[in-house]
């Protein structure tokens, strides 16, 4: 914290040190920054989308990009059909196209966050993000308390993780009383060297943008990065957008870049492992022994078996009970119980076999493991 002090305090921000924090926990001191902005994002999105219609432009919803084609124009194939355009600006979550491998130089992360009434006589005591692990962040939001954290690696999550309610402990124990309102969770993604990847993409001719990488600082990674795309369309990148834009690749990015790497591959040799023991256990049992993991989605609607493996680069991905979902270990890619596709470098659901419906689903029954599953 002493090192996170002196480095604002380098960059000329008007910190200070406080040796009593404002909160219920137990702390060493924080570094504070005054007059921080506070604001809802979906207002900002509601006003962003006026302003896009108002100056002729529109926005199409559920159109998954499947790849590129460059010809006069850069044709987009979608799930919904094709378009054209001279320029194409990648500003999902991560790049789905191999151009540049990005999905494999930024690590998907998960994190969770409640929402509770505080108890009668609670006080807005300001926002608050602590040092060290497990992290929680304190918010406070129109006379509602926000706490955030139990983050981990997208599929990374321990047997039976439970952080919406660890969550709504750690708060309870401080602000006994409280009553949890509302859950959810966010997906980000992590850059090896820390800096947001922004600018045109390798192999496309200098018409694909693309930016990917906030770690959880997208408020105000999307604006720099809106500023710096914007500066490279028009040509006059300046200032702190060279910086920005610079892809330095120094000794500690590419150890943690090892290392991420390493965690992938792990992950892939613990899923094959796993799904090679229970086709062993299988076959001594005289059941049906396969190689490849599915599960069985059960409703009263009838059931559907759903192949485990990620259509994106074949790991096995992993059920997430907090929730309800199929969660690639290796790039992030994340799937609904049925298979559908939710979000990561994937294009494609999960391979499925039978029938099931969206709604009211009873069980989700894997080979050697039986979880329930809310309706979702």
């Amino acid at each position: 914290m002493r090192r996170e002090y002196e480095a604002a305090r380098a960059a000329g921000l008007p910190v200070r040190w406080e040796e009593d924090v404002a909160l219920p926990v137990a702390g060493h001191g924080a570094v504070v920054l005054d007059d921080q902005v506070q604001f809802d994002p979906m207002e900002v999105l509601a006003r962003l989308a006026a302003d896009l219609r108002a100056l002729g432009g529109l926005i199409v919803e559920g159109a998954r990009v499947r790849r590129l084609a460059f010809g006069e124009t850069t044709t987009v194939h979608t799930v919904l059909g094709t378009v054209s355009a001279p320029t194409v600006v990648l500003a999902t979550g991560t790049p789905q196209l191999r151009r540049g491998l990005y999905w494999m130089k930024v690590e998907a992360q998960r994190s969770y966050a409640v929402a509770l009434r505080p108890p009668e006589g609670a006080e807005d005591t300001g926002m608050f993000l602590s040092a060290g692990s497990p992290s929680h962040s304190v918010r406070w939001h129109r006379g509602t308390l926000l706490v955030g954290g139990e983050g981990h690696g997208v599929g990374r999550q321990d047997e039976g993780a439970d952080p919406y309610g660890e969550l709504e402990r750690w708060a309870q124990e401080r602000w006994p009383g409280a009553e949890p309102t509302h859950r959810w969770s966010a997906q980000d993604y992590a850059p090896f060297s820390g800096i947001p990847f922004v600018g045109w993409m390798p192999r496309t001719r200098r018409r694909v943008y693309f930016a990917t990488g906030y770690e959880k600082w997208g408020m105000t990674g999307a604006v720099a990065a809106a500023l710096l795309l914007e500066a490279d369309l028009a040509g006059r990148r300046e200032g702190w957008q060279r910086v920005l834009g610079m892809r330095p690749t120094l000794p500690q990015t590419v150890g943690v870049g090892l290392g991420a790497s390493a965690a992938v591959f792990a992950w892939y040799a613990r899923g094959y492992a796993e799904a090679v023991t229970r086709a062993v256990r299988a076959r001594r049992g005289n059941e049906d022994a396969r190689l490849l993991p599915t599960a069985t989605i059960a409703s009263e609607h009838g059931s559907t078996e759903v192949c485990l493996v990620c259509p994106h680069a074949g790991a096995i991905v992993r059920w997430n009970a907090a929730e309800s979902t199929w969660d690639c270990p290796a790039h992030g890619s994340r799937f609904e119980a049925t298979g559908r596709l939710i979000e990561g470098p994937a294009i494609a659901d999960l391979r499925t076999r039978g029938r099931a419906t969206r709604t009211g689903l009873g069980r989700v029954r894997e080979t050697g493991v039986t979880s329930s599953s809310p309706a979702s």
